[in-house]
């Protein structure tokens, strides 16, 4: 009984583990930062702190060694539209594992244009408003995304001269949702590409002694 209780214990913390998500925050405003948050440990991975310079030992330029002849090994070529409908497959089977798995929140999005010319600015505030809703169609499209309409805004300030920015975003995926996105990708790879197959080495044949033609 005790060890089917331990048993369990350790599947239920298995599971857990393998639907835990895992979040990635990126932000700008001032400047770019980018959070991974796992439960309530949250870590840093941009902008990474400078590491202090260590000296570099001056090194004796070393003699250059004649180049040696190598043999050319046979390449196998494929023809570009073969190439396409690989990479086009692959990329099919990684865009529909995407969008089942990825949770993408927009959770800020606010882009103010401003500039020292009024058409340019307008010019501009044109340009962000489509490349926006162009964004917003391929998240909605390729993932699980949602953002909220009231902190969502594109404006154009006719009476600065300063562009402005405050986005935040979230993406979010479980181990679980991962390894899923990742093996059929893989599989899908190995379909088209193919393993990395060894060299095949012919045996050399020699003339028995003693024998003549």
């Amino acid at each position: 009984m005790t060890a089917l209780i331990i048993i369990g214990v350790i599947l239920l913390i298995i599971v857990m583990i393998l639907f835990l998500p895992v979040h990635v925050t990126a932000a700008v405003k001032d400047e770019a930062k980018v959070f991974l948050r796992i439960l309530f440990v949250r870590i840093k991975l941009f902008p990474m702190k400078e590491k202090p310079k260590k000296k570099k030992k001056e090194q004796k330029p070393k003699q250059e060694k004649p180049k040696e002849k190598t043999e050319k090994k046979e390449k196998e070529k494929r023809d570009i539209p073969s190439l396409i409908r690989s990479v086009a497959d692959i990329l099919g089977v990684f865009l529909r594992q995407f969008s089942k798995h990825v949770k993408i929140r927009v959770l800020r999005y606010k882009i103010i244009i401003g500039t020292d010319d009024a058409a340019k600015t307008a010019l501009l505030y044109g340009a962000a408003e489509q490349a926006t809703a162009y964004l917003f169609t391929i998240l909605g499209e390729n993932a699980k995304f949602t953002f909220s309409k009231k902190n969502s805004l594109v404006w154009a300030d006719f009476t600065s001269d300063r562009t402005m920015a405050d986005v935040k975003i979230d993406v979010s995926i479980s181990v679980f949702g991962t390894l899923a996105m990742l093996v059929p990708t893989y599989i899908a790879y190995v379909r088209n590409f193919g393993a990395i197959k060894p060299t095949e080495i012919k045996p050399q044949t020699e003339d028995a002694p003693g024998k003549e033609e």
